[in-house]
């Protein structure tokens, strides 16, 4: 049963808290201009995917990506997309694998292999059938997460963090419900403890995703618990994104507090984006914290391997 309450404190989550006084919502309307303006109506112009694609991995690790006009026995013949024929002998192929090209603007662009989450946040879509990632948070954070068909994911983890008796055990599992055109909704939580001790705490949530891979705002609403109990003051998160190249998306990830007086946590970063892997770095920071302390930023760093 959700009620209001002031929990009592527990000792599975000792996660920092700020207070901040009143702010306004504009503050993180002009955070999510950050973003270029009108970045969901310029992937309209995206053209299909190209699927009849494929990746050519030699042994000594080079990589051919094309279509595939001819084969036997002894090689084979792939046409890349700027037009040239490579004959590849088969005794020099590793492996050969399907892949999606995607034009975004009138260029050809990769996808986020982490496109799951923001900064930490997760997003509406799922991590994808045979698919998973693990990943590291803040150096002391391991994450792994694996598809659970097409739309449930089953992330968690435990911390690293040295000289410390106790690590912080974590699950976040999510189910995309809805999954139409460009717009995904999805329910998940997370949940976590210290080991040794009998208590815990997290959030549940309902997320919702709109837009393609490339341009996309998200927009969710969660609940903290502890202990068997809820708080129902909610946690606002308005996050977006936007992939500026074929290596580079813009992130960020922004919570309001509505009944703490508004208290509001915003934040930017850049992530680097290949094949497989995707690397973040961004600042977290508050309004209140200007004037406040001397650098009023909190780093983050995130990093991910996809595999498939």
């Amino acid at each position: 049963m959700i009620r209001k309450s002031s929990l009592r404190p527990f000792p599975a989550v000792a996660l920092p808290t700020v207070a901040f006084r009143a702010v306004s919502l504009r503050v993180l309307a002009f955070t999510l201009l950050m973003l270029p303006a009108g970045v969901l109506a310029q992937d309209v112009e995206d053209a299909p995917a190209d699927s009849n694609q494929v990746r050519v991995t030699l042994i000594d690790g080079t990589t051919h990506v094309g279509q595939i006009v001819s084969d036997d026995d002894a090689e084979i013949v792939i046409l890349t997309r700027g037009g040239i024929r490579i004959t590849i002998p088969r005794s020099q192929i590793r492996s050969i694998e399907s892949v999606t090209i995607r034009t975004h603007r009138g260029r050809e662009m990769r996808l986020d292999p982490n496109r799951s989450r923001l900064l930490f946040a997760s997003t509406a879509r799922p991590v994808g059938a045979g698919q998973g990632y693990v990943a590291l948070y803040e150096i002391f954070f391991p994450f792994v997460a694996i598809g659970v068909g097409d739309i449930g994911t089953l992330a968690g983890g435990v911390s690293l963090l040295p000289g410390v008796s106790q690590q912080l055990l974590y699950l976040a599992p999510k189910v995309t419900l809805v999954e139409v055109g460009e717009t995904s909704l999805a329910l998940g939580g997370f949940a976590a403890t210290l080991t040794g001790s009998g208590g815990y705490g997290g959030i549940v949530y309902g997320v919702g995703t709109h837009g393609t891979p490339y341009a996309a705002l998200t927009g969710g609403v969660g609940f903290l618990f502890g202990e068997g109990e809820f708080i129902n003051t909610p946690i606002i998160l308005i996050g977006g994104e936007y992939q500026l190249s074929n290596n580079i998306k813009l992130l960020s990830e922004n919570y309001v507090i509505p009944e703490a007086d508004n208290a509001l946590v915003i934040s930017a970063g850049v992530r680097f984006i290949g094949d497989a892997i995707a690397a973040d770095f961004g600042l977290f920071t508050s309004p209140e914290a200007f004037g406040e302390i001397g650098f009023p930023f909190v780093p983050w760093l995130g990093f991910s391997y996809k595999w498939r």
